[in-house]
């Protein structure tokens, strides 16, 4: 027969595992209202690279449809093929390293500039690796951002570098030139007066 203070604590324990489990509901409710409303792409990979979890903005990032079944998604189709190789290095870093990783790669899709030209698109993803209470690893977490808008301000930047370095050249040359000109006039000129000078 259970006692009147075992049922008190057996009637305490399940409040505060029913609270515990309330509480744990309300925090993932409100991380994944955060998740879905964050202007960054958040995503949850399980150890063998399945993606468990993420928002819409992941999907739009990388070109992809939203899917109902997250497995159903295999992040090689979007990579860029030279990136490939070290996107999956980075994930083995993850995984047998057990360290976080930052890693930019481009993507199959294409970016569109301001001024209409397409070019390659960017992404930057910060990932780090999850542990369950024993020490393995139990998932893989990161945010990516589309970097494409930096790259291409960063070519163009260089281009105008390049043209500005261009322009100085050629003036430099037109004053050279102007320089040797107003030169070679002048020794012209004082020849011409010795020769003139002579024949008088």
């Amino acid at each position: 027969m259970i006692s009147n203070t075992e049922a008190k604590l057996s009637t305490l324990n399940l409040r505060k595992r029913a609270e515990a489990l309330e509480l744990a509901r309300d925090t993932e409710e409100r991380f994944k209202a955060f998740a879905e409303n964050a202007p960054a792409g958040v995503y949850i990979y399980d150890s063998q690279k399945r993606l468990s979890y993420c928002n819409f903005k992941y999907f739009e990032m990388m070109g992809s449809e939203k899917l109902s079944n997250y497995a159903d998604h295999n992040f090689a189709d979007f990579i860029f093929e030279d990136d490939l190789d070290s996107v999956v290095e980075a994930f083995k870093i993850l995984v047998e390293d057990h360290k976080p990783v930052s890693h930019q790669f481009r993507l199959k899709r294409k970016w569109i500039s301001p001024d209409g030209v397409e070019g390659e698109a960017y992404l930057s993803a910060d990932s780090y690796p999850v542990f369950d209470e024993e020490g393995n690893l139990k998932s893989i977490q990161g945010i990516i951002f589309d970097t494409s808008r930096f790259h291409w301000a960063e070519k163009v930047q260089k281009a105008r570098v390049a043209e500005a370095v261009e322009a100085k050249k050629q003036q430099e040359r037109f004053i050279d030139v102007g320089s040797a000109f107003s030169a070679n006039y002048c020794q012209s000129k004082v020849l011409i007066l010795i020769l003139l000078d002579d024949f008088t």
